[in-house]
């Protein structure tokens, strides 16, 4: 069952939205600041990420250790995280706990102290979190395939940074884009779980209310949608397998279609009975890991598939991939398959909609890219509205050949397959 949801602008400009669900015990809020990788110059590349350590390693009111004993005292999860578009700071806790997490939270996002010590001891994390996403062929292949789709565009540029970036930010620059960016006006506060709207703004009427913009507000330069890009891109490593992604245009956050992409994603290979699935793995052997996934953005997406095999088969895992594209475009998905993936769908939409830390990421993303709020029962609807001519006419739309994009990491030449090759 939805809960009730209620909107609220504070008086700073802060935009508060919460859901009460009674019957739980639990409260999930967090704080979105409308700031992320995308609104970074290539100079400036892994500088939100940077901050978003940072607001754990001290405050003017707490010192970490003291930020971390209270983290342990309300007993949930208090963590952050930094995407292209925003950064959100949030906590899960039981009910009764609150006040604290508001409290905490209000005070990481809003008094951040920039001890140098402390700066430079996490600019040492970060280049090591870095070294480990690139020791990791897995997680690197997604970002080298943002590069090769999006280039010269922050949403090719990794959320984590570069590391010659990284390692030469200095405090001021840290400060200057803290000041600008982390303003009471660029931020959303969303909250669900057993809560009352009214409580809350009492909450931030003590602890977050009072903080004001303090630096001259900047017009929003107008980003350019990136236009994709068709790239074939071999990176050699000394790997016992070859990392492949194969990845087409996909749709923005709001698009009408939205509903189409994600079912179309899931019969691609959302899943275990998916197509990609069943006929790389199931019947063929050629892969452990093979699935799809649709990245969204405020105005562009991606569709992207993910395997990795043996350098001996990895042309025929490609080729594939690329069958299973072209079959969607040209055959239309049959009544069962379509009705078996809706399931599927919605039930992992229902499930996950169980967790108040997954609602209270809905609240802010639904005012965020359409603002307005969306009950799991209407998103259901649009689900079960979609239509097999739907998914054909979308497939044909996206799986574009002069749009398709290949990068491959481990051991396979650079001359294995030709952009000739790599149609659908």
């Amino acid at each position: 069952m939805d809960g009730f949801y209620r909107k609220h602008i504070l008086d700073n400009g802060t935009i508060v939205i919460t859901e009460e669900i009674p019957h739980v015990r639990s409260a999930s809020i967090g704080f979105w600041v409308m700031t992320g990788s995308r609104h970074e110059t290539p100079a400036q590349n892994g500088i939100s990420h940077f901050i978003e350590h940072l607001l754990f390693k001290g405050t003017h009111n707490r010192s970490t250790v003291e930020i971390a004993q209270l983290i342990d005292s309300i007993g949930g999860n208090v963590d952050a995280s930094t995407s292209h578009e925003n950064t959100c700071f949030y906590a899960r806790v039981l009910d009764e706990h609150l006040a604290l997490a508001v409290e905490l939270l209000s005070d990481i996002v809003l008094q951040l102290k920039f001890d140098p010590q402390e700066l430079e001891v996490e600019r040492q994390v970060i280049l090591e979190e870095i070294k480990t996403i690139e020791d990791t062929p897995d997680d690197y292949i997604h970002v080298l395939l943002s590069d090769a789709i999006w280039p010269d565009h922050p949403l090719g540029r990794s959320i984590i940074g570069a590391a010659h970036n990284v390692a030469g930010f200095s405090k001021s620059q840290i400060i200057e884009f803290y000041r600008q960016h982390y303003q009471p006006d660029n931020i959303i506060i969303s909250a669900t779980g057993n809560i009352k709207h009214a409580e809350l703004l009492e909450l931030l009427e003590r602890w977050y209310t009072p903080a004001i913009r303090t630096v001259a507000k900047q017009p929003a330069a107008k980003q350019p949608a990136p236009q994709f890009t068709r790239q074939l891109r071999s990176h050699n490593r000394d790997l016992e397998q070859i990392h492949l992604c194969i990845a087409t245009k996909g749709l923005a956050q709001n698009h009408r279609d939205r509903y189409s992409a994600e079912l179309l994603n899931v019969i691609l290979g959302g899943g275990n009975s998916s197509r990609l699935f069943q006929q790389i793995r199931e019947q063929r052997g050629l892969a452990y890991n093979v699935y799809s996934y649709v990245n969204s953005y405020c105005d562009t997406g991606a569709e992207a598939v993910y395997a990795a095999t043996d350098p001996k088969t990895a042309l025929e895992v490609i080729d594939l991939i690329l069958k299973q594209l072209n079959d969607l475009k040209k055959v239309k998905v049959t009544a069962e398959e379509l009705a078996r993936n809706k399931k599927h769908l919605k039930g992992q939409l229902t499930l996950g909609m169980e967790n108040t830390c997954n609602r209270m990421v809905a609240l802010a993303s639904h005012e965020i890219y359409f603002g307005r709020q969306f009950s799991l029962d209407e998103i259901l609807v649009g689900i079960e509205q979609v239509s097999s001519a739907d998914i054909n006419k979308l497939a044909n739309e996206l799986f574009d050949s002069n749009c398709l994009t290949l990068v491959t990491l481990g051991n396979l030449e650079s001359d294995a397959i030709s952009a000739k090759d790599l149609r659908c």
